[in-house]
This record gives structure tokens, C-alpha cells and sequence, in this order.
């Protein structure tokens, strides 16, 4: 499977429940620090996540209302993970370590919430840049890396692990 990007991925009515859940404080939405980017052996840069599903569970109250719009869209077996990243501004560009989300074969969806200068590169020299309501459909072998926004306060997205 090639690297496919799909622009205006939800309806403009799904996509802005999502960004507000994720932008907008009434919401509460609780984010956790890694100090690590892809690979725990990576410590060039650090990043905010919040776990939505994995291990077969649900892990958060938010779960339906960010992930059941972005998955239906795909045919799909088996979700592994869904998670929310949160990336924050840097003064320079920063490239972390290539990696996979896991070992098994699967699939991600990758959905930017924002657009900003920041970007995914793969290890094949293509990269795709964040552009909110963007989804990057892709496998889960190809290796990518986050790269860091230096243009906007935080670059956020969703990536979502699943067979197929």
C-alpha cells in the first residue's frame, strides 16, 4: 500500500466537534507527557498523547466521540490503538527517530487536527505536511517520523492502529 492523503477526510460538522473537543478548554481534555517521540530510545524532542483505546479496551471517555467518526470511514478487522498527539512549538525543526507504531502488520490512520508547518516524513523521502482535516492512510511497515512546527503553538493529531 502506497502513502494516500485524503483532505476534507470528515464533514465540516464532524471535524469541528473534534477540534473542539481537543482546542477548546470547557472540554477538559486531559493530556499526558512522554519525553520521547516514536522509539523510547529517541529523546531528541517530547510530545503530550492522550491513550483513547488499546489492549482491546476503551481508555478514555472521549473515545466514541473522536474515534467512531475517523475509523467508520475505513474498512477495517480489528482496532489496536487510537491515540491523540499533542506536539508543542520549537524554534527549529526537529527530526525524531524513524519508527513503527507496532510490529504486527496493520494499518494507521493518521488525522491532523491543524495545519501547520510541521510534517510526517518517511523513510522513502516522502513527506506529507499537516493539514487539519487531512487524513494519511498508510502501512504500518513503512517506517515515519514526526517532524516539529515551528509556526504554530501546538500541532495536534490522531493516529489510529488497525488491521485490516
Amino acid at each position: 500500500m502506497q502513502i494516500q492523503t485524503i483532505d476534507n477526510y470528515l464533514p465540516s460538522n464532524l471535524f469541528n466537534n473534534i477540534r473542539d473537543i481537543l482546542f477548546d478548554p470547557k472540554h477538559n481534555f486531559p493530556w499526558f507527557f512522554a519525553d520521547f517521540v516514536g522509539s523510547k530510545k529517541d529523546k531528541s524532542d517530547f510530545y503530550f498523547y492522550h491513550l483513547l483505546y488499546e489492549h482491546e479496551r476503551k481508555c478514555s471517555a472521549f473515545f466514541e466521540k473522536l474515534v467512531h467518526p475517523l475509523i467508520r470511514r475505513q474498512n477495517f478487522t480489528y482496532l489496536y490503538r487510537a491515540k491523540c498527539n499533542l506536539y508543542t512549538q520549537k524554534s527549529s525543526k526537529i527530526h525524531t527517530a524513524f519508527h513503527v507504531d507496532m510490529k504486527k502488520k496493520h494499518k494507521v490512520l493518521l488525522y491532523n487536527i491543524n495545519t501547520n508547518n510541521g510534517f510526517t516524513m518517511f523513510e522513502n523521502g516522502a513527506k506529507v505536511s499537516s493539514k487539519e482535516n487531512q487524513a494519511i492512510l498508510f502501512d504500518g511497515k513503512l517506517k515515519h517520523r514526526s517532524v516539529a512546527q515551528t509556526d504554530k503553538i501546538v500541532r495536534i493529531n490522531i493516529n489510529i492502529n488497525y488491521d485490516f
